[in-house]
């Protein structure tokens, strides 16, 4: 072993990632822009989560009656972690919980003489906001409880002093809309899914046409008779076919390993292999407009990490900047994710994530155009 042609090769290979300017500007660049969208995904503290206020019939309660109730409403809805959309019954507000267009419905249950319970249904499907509920709600109603329960024994003849030395705050019921009993793994399993059948096909499809460069094949499929669009077809299908099995593979295997909870398998399988078609989309777009097989690699690997960061898999969409929200909504693996674990989590069926299953589909069908209008024959 010579020192000297160690630094030649050293001196070589340098010199190949300095010459490879794209290349070498996606290795700069991309840390950089990985890390800021993790700043920007986990931007702040869980805010701004709207819950659902169920009062009931305020109406046969006398003004001092009712303005604790009230003010209950306004003091949830002042901080800085909730806010709140009054709706008029139960029923509306659980049909919301199950939409989730809410992550919590408070019901706060009135009598003649005004609060007398109140029961809390908290979403299940993301474990952060899950657990910021459990911690921040309590303490907004526990300092009214007091006050309500007061009110309950003075109408019940009990003597204010008295009342105020026996007080105890009313009960707070607090439950999930969850439909089965989950162990904590079960939170991510879903999430884990979408992630691996999106890595898997997309890293894997993000050479097909570099590769077909490198080896000199791409200018023997432009001079035959097959158009652009036939050759991106053609490998998005044979790409798709290991994406289903990718899909298959690591249900089947989360299944037997740690036995996940898992809701309709066939909707499982569905929404996990379009997840697995908008990878190898992603994938081949990526492989149209490199030029290199590194090149794909690289860029593959830091779209996949920002993927990750963006589509509420560790941080749900309350804790974003607001702008990185609205690009995470703008992710098909946002909608992938939030259809997995309502299908596994709440037992829901296809009628409830309908909407999530038409995006994957569209955005497929959208970015399966730009990869046949860039793909080229030029070798850089």
């Amino acid at each position: 072993m010579r020192p000297k042609r160690i630094n030649i090769i050293a001196r070589t290979e340098l010199k190949k990632i300095w010459n490879d300017k794209p290349q070498l500007l996606v290795l700069l660049l991309g840390p950089i822009i990985v890390c800021t969208l993790m700043g920007y995904a986990a931007y702040k503290n869980p805010g701004a989560i709207d819950i659902g206020v169920s009062v009931g019939d305020l109406s046969n309660l006398q003004a001092d009656q009712s303005e604790p109730i009230r003010q209950l409403i306004e003091d949830i809805d002042a901080s800085s972690v909730f806010d709140v959309i009054e709706v008029t019954s139960l029923q509306e507000g659980r049909s919301l919980l199950d939409d989730r267009d809410v992550r919590a419905v408070v019901d706060l249950v009135n009598s003649q003489v005004g609060l007398e319970q109140i029961d809390v249904i908290i979403d299940t499907t993301d474990p952060l906001i899950k657990q910021m509920l459990y911690l921040e709600l309590p303490k907004i109603i526990d300092s009214h409880t007091k006050d309500a329960s007061l009110q309950l024994l003075t109408a019940e003849g009990i003597p204010f002093e008295k009342a105020a030395d026996i007080i105890a705050p009313l009960d707070i019921n607090m439950s999930s809309n969850q439909s089965k009993d989950l162990k904590f793994f079960d939170f991510y399993a879903s999430g884990l899914i979408v992630l691996v059948v999106l890595g898997v096909p997309l890293l894997q499809s993000v050479t097909s046409i570099t590769i077909e460069r490198s080896r000199g094949t791409i200018e023997r499929l432009f001079v035959s008779p097959y158009s652009r669009t036939e050759i991106i077809v053609g490998k998005l299908l044979a790409h798709s076919v290991f994406a289903v099995i990718v899909s298959i593979l690591t249900t089947v295997s989360l299944k037997l390993i740690f036995d996940i909870a898992l809701g309709n398998i066939l909707l499982v399988f569905l929404v996990a292999s379009l997840a697995g078609i908008n990878g190898v989309v992603i994938g081949l777009l990526i492989s149209c407009v490199t030029y290199s097989e590194s090149q794909s690699v690289v860029v593959g690997t830091f779209t996949y990490l920002g993927l990750i960061m963006m589509m509420t898999f560790f941080w749900p969409l309350e804790t974003m900047n607001p702008v990185a929200s609205y690009f995470a909504q703008a992710l098909p693996f946002t909608h992938a994710l939030s259809a997995m674990r309502q299908v596994n989590l709440l037992d829901s069926g296809i009628m409830d994530i309908w909407p999530e299953l038409l995006i994957l589909c569209g955005t497929a069908l959208v970015l399966t155009i730009p990869s046949v209008q860039l793909l080229r024959r030029e070798v850089k």
